[in-house]
């Protein structure tokens, strides 16, 4: 299992697809990154930022690029390996494989590949983003945006995710939202994958699959925000 597992990794790797999507990501963290960088370039110290907020993630200076790892991230990594079985199974390759793994094992090492691929081609270039924004803004940062750091402090918006750690201890926050979009990304690509196992389905349905179900998704929480209010959507879920 593990030698197929590794072989489906490097039949992955090979692929143009993996190669633009890894690319596509890592060239919209670093331009996001040189466009904040040069909107603070020679600015005061007391008017620059905390590297917590000097990520693709929580850049408060608005770019066009965040929508990569952001309302295009199941686009971004259902391209690179979603649709390997389909493509194996159009060229009548898929037959030839079943005689010597058993089906039950190739479409699981297909699966574990999947995952661990688009989590990382998310994970490496936004922990390297991170790291990027602490080398070259100051962890504390200075522009607290006319908020003194005791108001800061005190006021958490219980409304945002992770409220207290985003206050208290911001950096892990961040590493957090990270694994987070990582594993969505992960998520995305799987679904992409089992769309792949109906019938009379092309390439290009399965790749815009997790995009079109995402966005629906969005719109009707939205829809359901605006007619039930978050207390009673609370309470519906469970979390209250």
């Amino acid at each position: 299992m593990i030698q197929l597992i590794k072989l489906e990794l490097s039949k992955c790797m090979k692929r143009i697809e993996f190669k633009i999507a890894f690319i596509a990501v890592f060239c919209a963290i670093f331009l996001d990154y040189i466009i904040l960088c040069k909107e603070y370039y020679g600015s005061e110290l007391s008017k620059v930022m905390s590297a917590s907020t000097g990520t693709i993630l929580t850049n408060v200076v608005a770019t066009p690029l965040s929508p990569i790892v952001g309302i295009l991230l199941p686009l971004t990594v259902s391209i690179i390996y979603s649709v390997s079985f389909l493509e194996e199974k159009n060229w009548g390759l898929s037959n030839f494989i079943h005689t010597r793994v058993h089906k039950e094992k190739y479409i699981l090492a297909k699966a574990i590949s999947i995952t661990l691929v688009s989590f990382f081609v998310i994970f490496i270039p936004l922990l390297v983003n991170e790291i990027l924004a602490i080398i070259a803004f100051p962890i504390q940062g200075h522009n607290t945006f006319g908020l003194p750091d005791y108001k800061k402090l005190s006021y958490i918006d219980s409304g945002i995710m992770l409220h207290n750690l985003q206050v208290y201890y911001p950096y892990s926050n961040i590493l957090i939202f990270i694994i987070i979009r990582s594993l969505f990304a992960s998520s995305f690509a799987l679904m992409a994958f089992g769309v792949s196992f109906f019938k009379k389905v092309n390439k290009y349905v399965v790749i815009l699959s997790p995009f079109i179900i995402n966005t629906l998704f969005m719109i009707s929480t939205d829809a359901l925000s605006r007619i039930i209010s978050d207390e009673n959507i609370a309470r519906a879920v469970g979390t209250k």
